[in-house]
């Protein structure tokens, strides 16, 4: 599978390098066709499945590491102000 089969079947692009060696395993192991793309999207459907897979572990971590990363949100602040005209 190449990167465009991969990103219309839910593949991340920051997660594509461990997909594309994950079914380089899976095809080495004997899996082939249909078998490695339902595979790929069962780790995409429930990657915490697969943490241990030898095949999709490291796919599935990219998912989950990914999803686990803190999202640093911008809050606005009030503060005070004193004066009512431009200082330079």
């Amino acid at each position: 599978m190449n990167r465009k089969q991969l990103e219309k079947i839910g593949v991340p692009d920051y997660c594509v390098t461990e997909a594309i060696q994950a079914i380089q395993i899976a095809v080495n192991a004997g899996l082939r066709g249909k078998d490695a793309k339902q595979q790929l999207i069962a780790v995409l459907d429930a990657p915490t499945e697969f943490l241990n897979d030898e095949q999709y572990g490291e796919f599935a971590h990219a998912l989950v590491d990914h999803e686990n990363e803190e999202i640093v949100e911008s809050t606005q602040v009030d503060y005070a102000v004193w004066g009512d005209e431009f200082i330079d």
